[in-house]
């Protein structure tokens, strides 16, 4: 179980890593996305229903986290974060009203929620106190 988070949580940072690459490129045009991004929301709806959607909220949380890295106008903390339970019901919430979305179109409508919302934001260091590895 624990390899399986592992291995959940490092293909997340990778496909975040690619998103914000290919979002921050004049070049990108198309990318190819794949694993929980594409899959339906009604197979997300059915793993729910199952009590097995922790894989799912793994990935969200994963993607959650490298959206707000890339962001470049604002941190927001992990305390901006609603718990992973919280999560599942606004992806479930999501779903249920866009029964033909993707697990990316939900978690980019939660995304987008949690930076309406969030009281949490903070401003982000200027680009020249930003350092870059």
């Amino acid at each position: 179980m624990l390899k399986t988070k592992a291995a959940t949580a490092l293909s997340t940072i990778l496909l975040t890593a690619m998103l914000a690459v290919c979002a921050n490129s004049a070049q990108a045009q198309q990318m190819n996305v794949q694993g929980f991004a594409v899959k339906g929301c009604n197979e997300y709806l059915q793993a729910r229903a199952a009590r097995k959607e922790d894989p799912w909220i793994y990935w969200v949380q994963g993607y959650l986290s490298g959206a707000n890295m890339a962001r470049l106008d604002f941190i927001m903390t992990s305390a901006a974060l609603p718990p992973p339970e919280s999560m599942a019901q606004s992806i479930e919430k999501y779903c249920r009203a866009q029964p033909l979305g993707t697990m990316l179109n939900a978690t980019e409508a939660l995304y987008k929620d949690l930076l309406a919302t969030s009281p949490m934001q903070l401003p982000a260091p200027s680009t020249s106190q930003r350092r870059r590895p």
